[in-house]
């Protein structure tokens, strides 16, 4: 009796084995030639090319919700045969079709895993002749279903003038950001510390619905809402509403505009009483101004955003506190026959005239320039009826200037 034992790795379907005549028994007797029938030799071992589990590197919690599905490519395996990949203990088994095959891992099994470890696939297939192929554990992953961490740390303002305000918060992985609703960024990489996220320009009008989305290397996502804001960019639009009277003897003059926003006031030459404006007319006294002409006195509001309308011009104005100084120039002769006598006295302001006492005067109630002798015919208070014979001691001239300041009455 012998022993035949093929050469490994050889796959040869014709094969058979001849015996010649000179072999003898101890007898001397020779034997019969002989040969084999045919027969084939395969002791080529199948291969795995390639092993790919369908969640890739990484396996996360959204993954294991379902099974899993790990595509084994071999060569040399007829179908039919039984591949077998081993996970954390377990084997499961898949057929092969044209040196492919799908091998089922369940959910039960992917579930069972440790969060945080990571695993190596241990793959194997024999022929039909029963080679196996060498063990495949070159496919590994890490079963991560711990989503990062995120915590806002610095709000965007409620209300602010930039339309590419910003946003700052703290994740506890690092990975990819994007950002949802009707905001958007540019920045889309998160690492694990505070992170500032600028949005995008941004149209005036209040934003409740951005959220800011991480999602860490093994695919597990968590989303953090925006606090609400407001964006305003537009400054208020000024507009006067009453001037001040010019002149006038009022040195805390009032002034009224408008403003179609609410905001707080500023002054640039005259102060005034009045630090916030509302969206209609305000009406505002300026702070005690010396007699002058004023030209260049501004307003300007700033609202609750910061944004600052332009300047409005204070229309030009003139405090007059000063009241004129009136003189005797020429009295009326005393006595006299003169029914409508004549008087001069001078102003050291122009103005209007005023009588009192006893006496009138068809005379203009104007007095035309400061300074100048005015000559009036005085009447009776009806300022057209002639004096009638008597003894006048109470006939009384005064002159308002333009601003309002009476003189002291002159006594005729």
């Amino acid at each position: 009796a012998g022993t035949f034992t093929p050469t490994a790795n050889t796959e040869d379907a014709s094969n058979t084995l001849s015996l010649a005549t000179s072999y003898t028994d101890t007898a001397g007797n020779a034997g019969p030639a002989a040969t084999t029938a045919n027969y084939a030799v395969e002791t080529l071992a199948p291969t795995i090319s390639s092993v790919t589990a369908g969640w890739g590197t990484s396996l996360n919690a959204t993954e294991d919700n379902s099974a899993g599905t790990v595509t084994v490519v071999t060569s040399g395996a007829e179908n039919g045969q039984t591949v077998t990949v081993s996970l954390n203990g377990t084997n499961y088994t898949g057929t092969v079709s044209d040196n492919s095959t799908s091998v089922t891992v369940a959910t039960t099994g992917l579930q069972a895993l440790t969060d945080g470890s990571s695993y190596t696939l241990t793959t194997n297939v024999s022929d039909a002749a029963g080679n196996a192929a060498t063990e495949n554990t070159g496919t590994s992953f890490t079963y991560d279903i711990t989503a990062p961490t995120l915590a806002e740390t610095t709000l965007v303002p409620s209300l602010t003038n930039d339309n590419s305000t910003q946003y700052t918060f703290s994740s506890s992985e690092g990975g990819t950001i994007s950002v949802g609703g009707n905001c958007s960024s540019d920045n889309n990489t998160a690492v694990a510390d505070n992170m500032t996220v600028s949005f995008a320009a941004l149209a005036d009008g209040t934003y409740h619905d951005c959220t800011i989305t991480v999602t860490d290397s093994a695919g597990n996502s968590v989303t953090l809402d925006v606090n609400s804001f407001t964006i305003d960019t537009t400054a208020p639009t000024l507009a006067e509403v009453t001037a001040v009277t010019t002149p006038t003897n009022d040195n805390t003059s009032s002034y009224t505009f408008s403003s179609t926003e609410a905001g707080t006031i500023s002054y640039s030459i005259c102060g005034g009483n009045l630090d916030n404006a509302s969206e209609d007319n305000n009406t505002i006294i300026f702070d005690a101004l010396a007699d002058d002409t004023y030209s260049d006195c501004q307003i300007s509001v700033t609202d609750n955003a910061s944004n600052t309308s332009d300047n409005l011009s204070v229309s030009s104005f003139k405090i007059d506190t000063v009241k004129p100084v009136l003189e005797q120039v020429t009295a009326v002769t005393t006595p006299t026959d003169n029914t409508t006598p004549a008087y001069s006295f001078s102003s050291t302001e122009a103005g209007t005239n005023s009588y009192g006492g006893s006496c009138g005067s068809s005379s203009t109630s104007a007095t035309s320039s400061g300074l100048d002798n005015v000559t009036i015919i005085l009447t009776q208070p009806d300022n057209s009826t002639a004096l009638s014979e008597a003894q006048y001691a109470d006939c009384s001239i005064t002159v308002t200037d333009p601003a309002g300041n009476p003189s002291t009455a002159l006594l005729v």
